[in-house]
């Protein structure tokens, strides 16, 4: 059946770690774009997860599933921006039996995202 071109309205960035340059052109450690893509972006409804504490603060996560056609070569050390805003892949998950799509499931308020 395929992926409905019409679907992916989004375009996002993967990004990997990397080291790119300051200001100075001293080189740190920073994201490098792996790919930009169209993707159909799902969020979990209702308020989120709160996973705890940082800095003496609650801190609410929220779920995101952003499904790209099928591509190999992404995993959980990778990030994605959308709109300039990161989110952090936890899971990548593949359809190997028609290869058509590709879900990276990430959070939005912990660590980079």
């Amino acid at each position: 059946m395929g992926l409905a071109a019409g679907s992916l309205n989004r375009r996002i960035a993967i990004q990997k770690p990397g080291t790119v340059k300051d200001p100075a052109g001293q080189p740190i450690k920073g994201w490098v774009d792996h790919v930009i893509t169209w993707a159909n972006v799902k969020s979990q409804t209702g308020m989120g997860t709160i996973v705890g504490e940082q800095y003496g603060v609650a801190t609410s996560v929220t779920r995101y599933s952003f499904r790209i056609r099928y591509r190999q070569g992404i995993d959980a050390s990778m990030r994605v921006l959308m709109g300039g805003v990161p989110y952090d892949i936890t899971s990548v998950q593949m359809d190997e039996a028609g290869r058509e799509w590709t879900d990276l499931v990430c959070n939005r308020g912990a660590n980079n995202g």
